[in-house]
């Protein structure tokens, strides 16, 4: 169960609430066998046997038998860090290499709570600063905003996170927040440079912690802006700044969580309203859609950022359409009939070989091909 749908079914049903658990691990989708996520690794205790935890489910709630759930928590979750954040580089021998193959030892540990939210949780707002500072002090009411330009033609790209689908085109996990032009998975990468050299991307950080600092909860982006475009995106990500050592001189950036919201469902999915242009809007957004939550530790001398900006890349959120217009009318209007080569391009898409240069150009490529066998196919009738 999520977090969110665990407070949704909360009291329902005709079940007691001590009859609802929440379980929450490190890991992306399918993945809770694995000990890792993207670059980071959280230790061989971070890993369950999901087909055996779902066994011991059924067999005491439809078979009446005694099994290891009688003995849960109501809240089972894992805290990510607390690792010593040594990068074990492949075929390089380090202290944790046999564990943590070419990642980094994050660490963590399991805990067992009472209730979600934490009972005893301190919801601290930060606020972002025109000079780039993350701080729990409110900003005075004179401060200019923080502006940028986005050009849908150059959307910022995904780095990794909250990915389930597309795993031939996206990674998942927490990565570093650069490019990475040569490497698998991450889409159209010109260049190795940290996302937040981009001007169409917002950065605002901590100072350096000086103490350890817990992060466990809901975590929500509230943002007033305003646009030119009556639609637009934006994006929120929380991110762990790793400090510069030997494995990585110049620091890691990476993701936590994150999230998109489109300014036409910013009062809910059932409800579209366009933004009126240069007019200041507000709202909030869950990280991540759904709304979920987070538990991660992070040490003293670490600093926290949070990144705000436009639509993430294309191959995984369309980027909107700033005229007011939606996306993908034609697939629910009844009286619209849907081109059978578009059936035949996206399912060829996702076929794709791993080895192609791109998937936009395997995606045109299987577009060719469907239309010159339509055109074959009418050649045919006619000649019959």
């Amino acid at each position: 169960m999520t977090c969110a749908s665990r407070a949704t079914v909360r009291g329902r049903h005709g079940r007691p609430d001590d009859e609802k658990y929440l379980y929450v691990g490190p890991w992306t989708h399918t993945g809770s066998a694995e000990t890792y996520a993207g670059e980071l690794d959280f230790g061989l205790g971070s890993q369950i046997d999901g087909h055996g935890v779902r066994l011991a489910w059924f067999d005491h709630h439809l078979k009446g038998l005694r099994s290891e759930v009688v003995d849960w928590s109501p809240v089972r979750i894992f805290t990510m860090g607390t690792g010593d954040g040594v990068r074990n580089v492949m075929d390089v021998q380090t202290e944790n290499a046999e564990d943590y193959p070419g990642r980094i030892n994050h660490g963590g540990y399991w805990r067992d709570e009472a209730d979600w939210p934490l009972p005893g949780t301190a919801f601290t707002p930060y606020y972002l600063h025109g000079d780039g500072s993350l701080s729990p002090d409110s900003p005075g009411a004179d401060v200019p905003p923080s502006t940028y330009s986005f050009d849908p033609k150059n959307p910022v790209r995904t780095i990794g996170g909250g990915i389930s689908v597309g795993f031939r085109i996206m990674v998942s996990g927490a990565y570093d927040q650069r490019g990475r032009p040569d490497t698998y998975g991450f889409h159209r990468f010109q260049d190795a440079l940290p996302l937040n050299t981009r001007a169409d991307v917002l950065s605002f950080q901590t100072p350096a912690l000086e103490a350890d600092v817990e992060v466990t909860g809901p975590i929500e982006m509230h943002l007033w802006a305003a646009s030119s475009a009556v639609d637009t995106d934006f994006t929120a990500k929380l991110i762990d700044v790793f400090p510069p050592r030997e494995e990585y001189p110049e620091g890691l950036a990476m993701n936590i969580t994150d999230s998109i919201i489109r300014a036409r469902y910013r009062n809910g999915w059932d409800s579209e309203e366009l933004m009126d242009r240069d007019g200041c809007t507000s709202w909030s957004s869950s990280c991540t859609p759904p709304p979920t939550s987070s538990s991660a530790a992070i040490g003293s001398g670490w600093t926290s950022a949070a990144a705000t900006g436009p639509a993430s890349t294309s191959t995984r959120i369309p980027v909107s359409r700033w005229d007011g217009t939606a996306h993908g009318r034609w697939r629910t209007s009844p009286s619209t009939t849907r081109p059978t080569t578009r059936r035949t391009w996206c399912c060829r898409w996702w076929r794709a070989s791993p080895r192609s240069s791109s998937s936009r150009s395997c995606f045109l490529s299987s577009a060719k091909i469907s239309r010159n066998r339509s055109r074959h196919a009418s050649r045919s009738s006619r000649r019959s």
